[in-house]
C-alpha cells in the first residue's frame, strides 16, 4: 500500500476531546524517508496543521502535529507507529498528559 494519499486518523483516548481530538484526517507525502504532509480535524487540532519532523524507517513511521487550539498553552501531538497492510497504527504523545493510541486507515 501506498503511504502518500489521505489517511483518516481515530485516535483512542481517556484525555478530554479538549485536550486530544478524537479524529482527524492526515494528507500524507513521501520522498524516501522523508514525509510531509497535513492533519485536520476538530478544535484543538484546527484546519492544515503542518506536520513537522516526519520521517519513514522501514515500517516505522512518526511525525509531529502543533495543534491550533490553546494559544497560551501549545499542543504538539507526536505519534509514532508501524505502516501496516492497509493501516497505520501506534501511539501519540500528548505532551504532559501521555499517550494515546492511534490508527489510520485509507
Amino acid at each position: 500500500m501506498s503511504l502518500d494519499g489521505t489517511w483518516n486518523v481515530m485516535i483512542d483516548s481517556d484525555m478530554d476531546a479538549q485536550i486530544v481530538p478524537r479524529s482527524a484526517t492526515l494528507v500524507l507525502a513521501s520522498e524516501g524517508s522523508t514525509l510531509s504532509g497535513t492533519m485536520a480535524g476538530p478544535y484543538p487540532m484546527g484546519e492544515g496543521v503542518t506536520i513537522s519532523d516526519g520521517k519513514l524507517e522501514g515500517d516505522t513511521i512518526a511525525w509531529k502535529a502543533a495543534m491550533r487550539g490553546d494559544r497560551l498553552r501549545p499542543q504538539v501531538l507526536e505519534f509514532s507507529g508501524k505502516l501496516g497492510d492497509s493501516e497505520i497504527s501506534g501511539d501519540v504523545e500528548v505532551g504532559i498528559f501521555g499517550t494515546a493510541t492511534f490508527k489510520a486507515t485509507k
